[in-house]
């Protein structure tokens, strides 16, 4: 569809260079010939973007797209305007097999993409094929795909902002009590008007208790005053957009995995880079130094346990220093306390040792300036996070998150 507001021009995709670099690959792996049947692999390779196609991808030989009829046009335009070096072969699936077999002839060894191809198929293709021997191969195009040309990066980027757009020009539907189906609805069409060929997936749109439920499907409930409002793609958006409104740029820290590797991606969506470092006391000194050369709050990800511990020695530097710092942490979530015995610490605990203790209420042993900034801590039920802000202004000026 045409887009509904003026986009630059993308760079072009290299999609060319790729069968080239596959073929090296295959060289590596041993076999002849790779016949490629995930139909994303057959659309980074080729440009085909069809629901029905394989590529036969030859070590010295040529490229064969195989699709029936009702893409024959389609294959022939998508191919042209990749640039890519490839016959297309229209037949029905018989005369595909059949043609496959030709293709073949001569080779002592073909590749399938393992993961991606049909117990049925890979047997009957055996039969077919016979003498040449069918070898299991995985991994060998998405390895391709692991790095991104200017094309890629820039649509990736293109998808970011069209999905930030979209959120913000109809996320004030919310406090009108929309359902969550046509909240949805009008996300999808707000992304779409603005360029979007489709979603990654179905879009996730929980509220109130529908948000404790992983993949929910939209519903006909309708979002009430005080609801918790999950949306894919925007959950970490109350910590992120209110450091991106700070003017924060860069993140420091060691995510570890799960509810911190989508805070990162979180805090790139809204511009910041992640800077990935050797321990969680460098990053909060780092984050602080930061702090101090931009006059805008440093941001460190830690992990939870240990690396929150580890991350309060750099905040005890940014303490005396009077740096402003933002400690994000994952957290063991209320349900699995009970199960969960290690990477147990309160954070609240830690940071009260950096407390002064006659103005914030603390016992904290150490007597600092009645002006020394104090730490504030704040736990945040945000997708199972906990924040630590260090603050770097005296108490009746503070800078808060």
């Amino acid at each position: 569809m045409t887009p509904a507001v003026d986009l630059p021009a993308l760079p072009a995709m290299a999609t060319a260079d790729r069968l080239g670099r596959l073929r090296r690959a295959l060289e590596g792996a041993g076999v002849d010939a790779l016949l490629v049947t995930k139909l994303e692999n057959v659309r980074y390779l080729s440009g085909f973007t069809g629901s029905a196609g394989m590529l036969h991808v030859g070590a010295g030989g040529e490229a064969v797209l195989f699709t029936d009829g009702r893409y024959r046009d389609q294959a022939a335009a998508e191919l042209a305007a990749a640039g890519v070096a490839v016959r297309v072969e229209v037949a029905g699936a018989a005369s595909q097999l059949e043609a496959l077999t030709r293709l073949t002839r001569g080779a002592a060894q073909v590749g399938l993409e393992a993961p991606h191809v049909s117990w049925s198929l890979a047997q009957r293709l055996e039969k077919l094929l016979e003498p040449v021997r069918l070898v299991p191969t995985k991994g060998l195009v998405e390895a391709l795909r692991v790095v991104k040309d200017d094309g890629e990066v820039a649509r990736i980027e293109r998808a970011c902002e069209i999905a930030d757009v979209a959120f913000a020009q109809v996320k004030g539907r919310l406090a009108e009590e929309i359902s969550e189906n046509d909240f949805a609805a009008e996300l999808e069409f707000e992304m779409r008007r603005r360029g979007a060929d489709d979603v990654s997936f179905e879009t996730i749109v929980a509220s109130g208790p529908n948000a404790a439920l992983p993949h929910h499907r939209p519903s006909d409930r309708r979002v009430e005053p005080g609801d918790l409002v999950v949306e894919a793609g925007a959950g970490d958006g109350a910590i992120t957009r209110a450091l991106a409104d700070a003017g924060t740029d860069l993140v420091y820290g060691v995510p570890g995995g799960g509810a911190n590797l989508d805070m990162v991606g979180a805090l790139q969506a809204v511009g910041s880079r992640f800077v990935l470092v050797h321990t969680e006391t460098a990053a909060a000194i780092m984050a602080g130094v930061t702090a101090e050369l931009t006059g805008r709050p440093g941001v460190v990800v830690a992990t939870r346990g240990p690396g929150a511990a580890s991350a309060l020695n750099g905040v005890a530097q940014a303490f005396l220093d009077r740096q402003a710092l933002v400690v994000i942490t994952d957290c063991v979530a209320a349900a699995d306390r009970k199960r969960v015995s290690h990477q147990r610490l309160e954070r609240k605990l830690l940071a009260a040792k950096h407390q002064h203790p006659d103005r914030d209420g603390g016992g904290g042993a150490v007597k600092t300036p009645a002006d020394q900034p104090s730490i504030h801590v704040q736990d945040v039920d945000l997708s199972r996070r906990k924040v630590l802000v260090v603050q770097q202004f005296p108490a009746e000026d503070p800078w808060t998150a």
